[in-house]
Parts: C-alpha cells; sequence; structure tokens
C-alpha cells in the first residue's frame, strides 16, 4: 500500500502504529472540545458548515479504526478519501471570496465544484487536491490514489486476485485481509492522521474567524 510518503522513522513497526492511534485519538478529542468550547453561542451558516464537517470527521475516525481492526483495507482506504475530502472542502471555504457566503451556498444545497475560489476558478476536487498540494505536497498523490477505492477501479481487482509472484496468483473473496496483520496498515494510520491533524488546525482557523466577526 504504498500511499503516503512522509519522514517518520518505524524502527518498530508496533510502536509506530501505536504512537499514531493515539496522536489520532488525540486529534479526534480536540475537534469535539472545539465545539464544546463554542456551546450556546448564536452562529449562522459558517458554524454549521463547520459543526458539519466535525461531526464527519469524528464519524469517519470511528468507521476508520474498526476497519484496521478488521483489517479491511478496501474500506479503510476508501475512509481515507473521505477524510481527506473533509479537510479538502474546508480548504474551499478559505479559499472562496467570502467565507460566509460560501457557507450559505453550500447549506443550500449548491455543489462546491459549481463554486468560484478566489481565482475565479472553480472548485473541483481536483482543483482543490492541487492547489492544497501547494503547501502539502503529499496530498494529491493520496487524492489519485484513494480516489481508486471510492469508484470501482482496478484496485479492487488488485485486492481480489493477489500476484504473490512470478505466475502465482491468491483468489481473495472476503472482507477481511486474511495475509496482513493490523500493523501492516500504518502507512494508511499515518495518512489518515495527519489528515485528520490538518482539519483540526482549520477548524481552529475556522472557529477563530467566526468568533472574531462575532465580536465586531
Amino acid at each position: 500500500m504504498i500511499l503516503y510518503s512522509r519522514d517518520i522513522k518505524m524502527d518498530n513497526k508496533e510502536e509506530a502504529y501505536k504512537q499514531q492511534i493515539s496522536f489520532l485519538d488525540r486529534a479526534d478529542e480536540e475537534i469535539k472540545t472545539l465545539f464544546l468550547q463554542m456551546a450556546n453561542k448564536d452562529f449562522k451558516s459558517d458554524f454549521l458548515l463547520a459543526a458539519g464537517i466535525a461531526r464527519r470527521s469524528c464519524a469517519l475516525t470511528s468507521g476508520f479504526k474498526s476497519m484496521l481492526k478488521d483489517k479491511n483495507s478496501l474500506c479503510a482506504l476508501a475512509i481515507v478519501r473521505m477524510q481527506l475530502d473533509n479537510a479538502l472542502r474546508l480548504y474551499a471555504g478559505f479559499f472562496s471570496k467570502d467565507r460566509v457566503k460560501f457557507s450559505e451556498n453550500v447549506l443550500s444545497g449548491k455543489h462546491i465544484r459549481n463554486l468560484m475560489a478566489d481565482d475565479n476558478k472553480p472548485m473541483t476536487d481536483n482543483y482543490l487536491a492541487r492547489r492544497v498540494s501547494e503547501i502539502n505536497p503529499w496530498v494529491i498523490n493520496v487524492y489519485k490514489k484513494t480516489s481508486g477505492y471510492i469508484h470501482f477501479s482496478e484496485e479492487h481487482v488488485k485486492e481480489a486476485i493477489r500476484h504473490k509472484g512470478g505466475e502465482n496468483y491468491e483468489l481473495i473473496i472476503g472482507p477481511n485481509d486474511s495475509d496482513r496483520e493490523e500493523v501492516d496498515f500504518l502507512e494508511p494510520l499515518q495518512c489518515f492522521t495527519h489528515v485528520t491533524m490538518m482539519i483540526k488546525v482549520q477548524l481552529e482557523d475556522w472557529l477563530s474567524l467566526l468568533d472574531r466577526s462575532n465580536k465586531e
């Protein structure tokens, strides 16, 4: 699963795995805490959009961890793409000319791909992935790779017919990766954790702007 390349030491794979789970749990809790601190305040569409992103992030984190325990790579990698979608769409709000108007448009049912960024380009998924990659270069590769797990692609065929070397193949029909251990999902876990931490920082920035505008 060549998905995400970062300079992270992995002398002990099990320890690295536990560390990443710890980082993910902390980011997930920090996202929840952000909104506990915002309770009983009167916010409009921009707050509601952020709340929707946070709710989805926490739900995806729970689902992702379950898929790791089940050693279900097909679902786990699709969830990585869904979490990246959260980050990209929150970035879209920052890239828009008017964050509040953007939020209103999204809440009214308009597709983000039809909304314009501050450079007058439509904010398609591909546009967002490439623009965010200017800050985080690894994003474009993760976007391309994990998109293949959302829609049926060659990735699903590769997981059903596993190449064992030479002319040897193994047919695998079922939900679980019987030839992998939970720690073998370290790379997707690192990626998912990094994306979740990005979302946490984005939400902090988003809510600080929202809080500031309400005080003015």
